[in-house]
């Protein structure tokens, strides 16, 4: 028999050179160097002792040479948690942690056609032609995109609602941001050929994160014509949508194989 440790006995294994000691005596000594908790957030468990225990310094300077950031037990608590939680004030109530959700992305209406959640880019036949953007203020929509001619060449450029030199000469476009005829009127962005005098594309933004391509007459990087109309989306005589409803989960829209 060995000598006791805060008052539990421990015993000594001969045959593997090691002490062994109760489950009683380990308990106790993690219990007194851990950091004492407010009682009234057992209720609510971490997430409660969470919020009053952060700091308002990025966790970055925890790792730099600065003061630790939370306790010992509050920082294991931490990484282990797979949610990235702030707390808004400082205070012991759960109901003010908020947890930070992403951005929604842009939906897109390609004729009767709804692209759901994405980038704002239009992917053609596999390569991206067009981006749309919005900006808030004043309320604008961006336009950039490549133009292609029936051979698949381009022969023009448009970025962010800007005609590159060599564009200018074919096409004109014309920017609306919100408010400038009438209060009510929605930003728009309309591109159209001198040549022939038609609208090659035209869109609206009809609500903060909605776009609708109204119009299209374009060709793409193939040399196939696209069409789009309040009613359908064709690209060449291959392919027509009507009414489609796609999840892009934040990437392009792609409308067409490659």
């Amino acid at each position: 028999m060995g000598p006791d440790i805060d008052g539990e006995e421990s015993t000594w294994n001969s045959s593997i050179g090691s002490f062994h000691f109760s489950i009683p005596t380990i308990l106790s000594s993690i219990q007194a160097s851990a950091p004492p908790v407010h009682s009234r957030l057992d209720r609510d468990g971490g997430i409660a002792y969470l919020a009053t225990n952060t700091c308002s310094e990025p966790w970055e300077k925890g790792f730099s040479g600065h003061r630790p950031l939370f306790s010992s037990a509050n920082s294991w608590w931490n990484m282990n948690n797979p949610l990235q939680i702030k707390t808004i004030g400082i205070t012991d109530s759960p109901e003010l942690i908020d947890i930070e959700k992403p951005e929604q992305g842009l939906e897109l209406h390609v004729g009767s056609n709804v692209f759901r959640n994405t980038n704002g880019v239009v992917k053609l036949q596999g390569k991206e032609q067009l981006v749309l953007e919005t900006q808030l203020e004043p309320p604008a929509l961006l336009l950039t995109m490549d133009l292609y001619d029936e051979q698949g060449t381009r022969i023009g450029h448009i970025r962010r609602n800007a005609l590159s030199a060599h564009s200018a000469g074919r096409f004109t476009i014309n920017a609306k941001a919100s408010g400038e005829a009438a209060p009510d009127d929605s930003p728009s962005v309309t591109v159209a050929d001198r040549r022939t005098g038609h609208t090659v594309f035209e869109a609206c933004l009809m609500q903060k994160r909605k776009i609708r391509i109204t119009v299209g007459h374009f060709y793409t990087h193939k040399g196939d014509l696209v069409t789009v109309s309040p009613h359908y989306c064709r690209i060449g005589t291959g392919l027509t949508l009507f009414g489609d409803v796609a999840e892009s989960r934040g990437s392009a829209a792609a409308i067409g194989s490659r």
